[in-house]
């Protein structure tokens, strides 16, 4: 009888600590995955991913020292507090929310403890800070680019629509697009944009744009192209992860703005549009006078700001300047601008003409042949 009472007691020892500190569900082997920062694999000194419902885990603590933040441990509570100057962290073992300087991000699988530590899918809570993360599924690597963040910059600028309208200097980098229905000469702005530059003229080096259509053709809108798979679904960056948004004041979505589409906060790949909007629509038009009458209404959401003013966007004589001349307003500081159109508007105006069909896609293929890339001034 005392065996009995002995071994039922220690299987409800053994119960309660389950409970408490087992994972919600069985960790795997998780074979040879690896995370790198930038290039540089981080160190778990020996306890690195696990799989849990076939996702990959990573150690918090591991990752997250790597990246300069400090990460705080309250046992009782079960709960990490991550810190640094700019962001606060909160992750709940068992919980599937955590919160991101007070909001709340949903896991799809929830925070627990592995062999010790606390694990989690960390892709909601890099996205959360702005961060960029990736995998490469033939070296089995979780990839995160801390230099590919992005930035916000409200830096004042009240000649910012001049001088991105004005004629290129010698020594400015240019885009020729090369296409079946004429040439588009671009100004390119690496000082305002730079990881955006660089990945537009390396896919143009390589050859990624040539025979690319624009698939998307919306008229008083934009023109679409840059997917080498001509469906809007595709393209990658030449880091082999999407990059975030790099968002200046130096750089509008005026008619000729050549500018990132994406699917979402820093999720840029090889696709980009050209602004050809040249009046305002109705609903624009009201909107512009609702943020003229109010500058201190807030605009939607995205990280890693979280909201804007619309005086900080737009500031005076920007939206007048908007309701006048046509542009995409709308898209400031969501979408990166990276350069401007300064000859060949006829034949982007051509392009907008052409007949269209479903999801807006021409009828007749617009193809760019090449893109010729080169100094202002030493052609």
């Amino acid at each position: 009888m005392k065996k009995l009472f002995k071994l039922i007691s220690a299987f409800a020892v053994m119960a309660l600590v389950f409970g408490i500190f087992a994972p919600a569900a069985f960790a795997e082997e998780a074979g040879e995955i690896s995370v790198s920062i930038d290039g540089v694999a981080i160190d778990f000194e020996g306890n690195g991913p696990a799989l849990v419902d076939g996702r990959t885990l990573v150690p918090v603590r591991g990752v997250f020292e790597a990246l300069g933040f400090d990460v705080d441990w309250d046992a009782e509570a079960q709960v990490a507090a991550i810190t640094n100057e700019e962001f606060e962290l909160i992750v709940t073992i068992g919980s599937s929310v955590f919160t991101t300087n007070g909001e709340d991000f949903e896991l799809d699988v929830e925070a627990q403890i592995i062999d010790g530590r606390t694990m989690l899918p960390i892709r909601a809570l890099l996205e959360s800070i702005g961060l960029v993360i990736g995998w490469d599924e033939d070296n089995q690597v979780v990839l995160i680019r801390d230099e590919l963040r992005g930035f916000v910059d409200f830096t004042p600028n009240p000649n910012a629509i001049e001088n991105q309208l004005a004629e290129p200097q010698d020594g400015d980098l240019i885009a020729i697009l090369h296409t079946t229905m004429g040439d588009i000469h671009i100004r390119l702005f690496p000082q305002y944009a730079p990881l955006t530059v660089e990945n537009f003229v390396t896919h143009a080096q390589n050859g990624l744009y040539d025979g690319v259509i624009f698939h998307r053709v919306i008229s008083n809108f934009m023109n679409q192209t840059g997917d080498p798979t001509g469906t809007g679904m595709g393209g990658e960056s030449i880091w082999g992860v999407p990059f975030g948004d790099e968002l200046s004041m130096n750089l509008r979505h005026v008619r000729g703005a050549v500018s990132m589409a994406h699917a979402g906060p820093a999720t840029n790949g090889s696709q980009f549009f050209i602004v050809q909007r040249w009046e305002q629509p109705e609903v624009h038009m009201e909107r512009i006078e609702m943020h003229l009458a109010d500058a201190d209404s807030l605009i939607p959401a995205r990280p890693p700001e979280r909201e804007f003013r619309s005086g900080d966007v737009w500031p005076e004589g920007m939206l007048e300047w908007y309701l006048e001349n046509g542009g995409t307003y709308h898209l400031d500081f969501n979408h990166a601008v990276f350069g401007q159109v300064f000859e060949g508007m006829d034949v982007v105006e051509a392009i907008e003409a052409v007949e269209k069909g479903e999801a807006d896609r021409p009828l007749e293929d617009v193809v760019i042949e090449r893109i010729t890339i080169f100094r202002f001034g030493e052609e």
